[in-house]
């Protein structure tokens, strides 16, 4: 998708203020900039961060979103006016599809971009008519570290199938029984 529509954004938005009003006003209880600069828990660790690191590292940053496809796949305008901000926080890999920190090499593992659903105020700038609504857009909100298949014999770990011997040689963190 291309350049932001703000004109037929704004349009439509001045069609349907009252219900855009009350739309924001139900979803953001708290004024944006008051929100915008909380960190995330684990983000704002102070004498943790001198002794530790995470296995798997992000960026955080704020971003009013303008073009954004919804949870089934369609592109959306997202309602950003000076009226109406939506700041979305985002949270992702540092190191994408890399192998996890800290781990030995005997483990298959890859850094991946979690994401969670996000409700925001958007329009259909194609379709003038439709009022904005609240829609679920996928937001990257994290970095996991994946461990391949952490029972299986290939990595010199045993089967993960068999007798709970085998399953032993495993990492507690990693053991489900």
């Amino acid at each position: 998708m291309s350049l932001y529509c703000s004109e037929k954004v704004q349009t439509i938005v001045d069609r349907y203020y009252n219900q855009m009003y009350d739309l924001y006003h139900a979803m953001y209880k708290i004024p944006p900039h008051e929100v915008q600069w909380v960190e995330n828990y684990t983000h704002s660790f102070t004498e943790e961060k001198q002794h530790g690191e995470f296995v798997c590292t992000s960026e955080t940053s704020h971003m009013r979103i303008g073009w954004a496809k919804n949870y089934k796949g369609r592109w959306m305008a997202v309602v950003n006016t000076e009226r109406f901000p939506q700041t979305t926080r985002v949270e992702k890999c540092s190191h994408r599809e890399k192998p996890c920190g800290y781990l030995p090499p005997c483990f298959k593992t890859a850094c991946k971009q979690r994401e969670m659903l996000f409700p925001l105020i958007s329009v259909n700038p194609l379709d003038p008519s439709q009022k904005p609504q609240v829609d679920l857009f996928p937001v990257p909100s994290g970095c996991v570290c994946y461990v391949y298949d952490a029972g299986r014999s290939s990595h010199g770990l045993g089967d993960g199938r068999g007798s709970s011997g085998s399953r032993s040689k495993l990492p507690a963190f990693l053991r489900s029984d």
